[in-house]
């Protein structure tokens, strides 16, 4: 048995956000449709944009995530 990358074991974190777990599931059902990791095409332009923009939309979303955090520790300390 090959040791390594566990598709089924990576997703079956505990709490995943829901979008998390669709999206990695999505991967897993990808990577298992081309038959492994070595079959994926990673010189296709098209996948590379998507990455590029996932990632961006995902540091978009820890900064508005950031910021929504501070604001509400500001509204608490205003209280008190």
């Amino acid at each position: 048995m090959e040791r390594g990358f566990s598709v089924n074991k990576q997703v079956e974190i505990d709490n995943l956000n829901e979008d998390t777990f669709v999206a990695e599931r999505l991967i897993c059902d990808h990577v298992t449709s081309v038959g492994g990791l070595k079959n994926i095409d990673t010189s296709n332009k098209a996948l590379l944009l998507a990455a590029s923009s996932a990632r961006l939309k995902y540091m978009y979303y820890l900064v508005k995530m950031n910021e929504r955090g501070n604001q509400l520790e500001e509204e608490r300390s205003e209280k008190l």
